[in-house]
């Protein structure tokens, strides 16, 4: 905030119309708000270099991290949020570790629209931070993902999603042809159970789309992706749901 813009906020708060301090209003620190009463020239002339306790907040919201790394990392950065990340990333401050305990409440929403109209997509997919949701890199992956969907048409998103009596009913079926066929008759109740299992993991590879190949690269999975892009973003990625509407 320049020195305008704090003239500006002075005055509104003058005129009556906020119901707290000045110093709340301004939103800065107790030790800010002294030296901004004293020195109020200095104050403005070195603004460029102050760092304030809302934005230190900002960056560990988005973050995580501990207050003394946030504010370093404000510093380097001249105060510039997205900057501040970035340098957090560079220096492998923000690591991926213990991602399954870190919330990750923002990401986007993305549509795709098949060429001839009748079939689109729906997705949600979940990050950390606003920075990340609003990254190139970020949404042109999930766009991947949410074209990957109106290929295969997926069931659900893993197989603890998938509704308990698809999975029941496709056990059932992979159980009555093998027990039906006679060449199975001598086989063992382990290996019976090992080949059904086999039988229902091929299937649930094909209908759950954590484990479906991604069909821009049939080398790896769309679990596979969504753990490279935790990797690169540093951040829990996770795909929230999906809707897929066709019209035939």
């Amino acid at each position: 905030m320049n020195k305008k813009e704090y003239g500006d906020k002075i005055d509104l708060w003058h005129s009556g119309e906020c119901d707290c301090t000045l110093q709340e209003f301004l939103g800065v620190t107790e030790k800010e708000y002294e030296f901004f009463v004293r020195n109020p020239g200095l104050y403005f002339a070195n603004r460029g270099n102050m760092i304030t306790a809302n934005q230190v907040k900002e960056l560990r919201d988005k973050t995580n991290l501990g207050m003394m790394e946030c504010k370093k990392a404000l510093e380097v950065s001249s105060g510039d949020i997205p900057k501040a990340v970035e340098y957090l990333r560079t220096q492998n401050i923000l690591k991926t570790s213990n991602l399954e305990n870190r919330e990750n409440k923002d990401g986007i929403v993305v549509s795709y629209i098949h060429p001839n109209n009748k079939l689109g997509v729906i997705l949600a997919v979940n990050c950390e931070t606003d920075f990340v949701a609003k990254s190139a890199e970020f949404q042109e992956a999930v766009r991947k993902i949410a074209m990957h969907i109106a290929a295969t048409n997926p069931m659900s998103i893993s197989k603890d999603d998938l509704a308990k009596e698809i999975h029941d009913s496709e056990y059932y079926v992979h159980y009555t042809q093998f027990m039906q066929d006679p060449k199975n008759a001598t086989k063992s109740d382990e290996l019976r159970a090992k080949i059904i299992s086999g039988k229902m993991n091929k299937f649930l590879g094909e209908v759950c789309l954590l484990d479906q190949k991604f069909v821009m690269d049939e080398s790896k999975t769309i679990r596979n992706l969504v753990e490279e892009l935790n990797a690169f973003f540093k951040e829990k990625i996770t795909i929230k749901e999906f809707e897929r509407i066709q019209i035939v």
